[in-house]
């Protein structure tokens, strides 16, 4: 027997298992039960699945970086975007370092999870500001500049 007569016996021989496999399937079963997926295969793909709000603060970890986009890790479950200029305030950044992120959608028109860094700056002085002014503790600035109604100080 040749090697083509071999291969053509075992690709008939499969195809004969195969349809047998199908006529003896229970699809009576399937159709009764309504669970087609078990317990732990759910509890699995639940531990798995990103529950990232939007409008959050939380921390991820840079997974790369370049001069137009830095790559951060929520949770070790979801990627998401971030403009590399949010983070030129400190060159020291590198990939591994954990930071601070705010989600701002869950996905923008490519299904990119989209975060900032600069947002959630900027939420966690404000916090800082209001626990200053509950505790009435006297804070130190810079003034920026004047305007009409005060000054900005940072």
């Amino acid at each position: 027997m040749s090697n083509a007569e071999h291969n053509e016996e075992l690709k008939e021989v499969a195809l004969m298992n195969a349809n047998q496999s199908l006529q003896d399937f229970d699809w009576g079963a399937v159709e009764q039960d309504s669970t087609v997926v078990d317990d732990q295969t759910m509890k699995l793909y639940e531990e798995g699945f990103v529950t990232a709000a939007d409008k959050k603060l939380t921390k991820g970890y840079i997974v790369s970086m370049d001069d137009r986009e830095t790559v951060v890790d929520i949770n070790g479950k979801a990627q998401g975007v971030i403009p590399s200029n949010e983070f030129r305030y400190n060159s020291d950044f590198k990939v591994g370092d954990e930071v601070e992120v705010f989600i701002l959608k869950q996905e923008d028109k490519v299904g990119q999870l989209v975060l900032s860094h600069r947002k959630a700056r900027t939420l966690m002085a404000w916090e800082k500001v209001n626990t200053f002014h509950d505790t009435q503790e006297v804070v130190e600035g810079q003034v920026m500049c004047r305007t009409k109604g005060g000054m900005i100080v940072d």
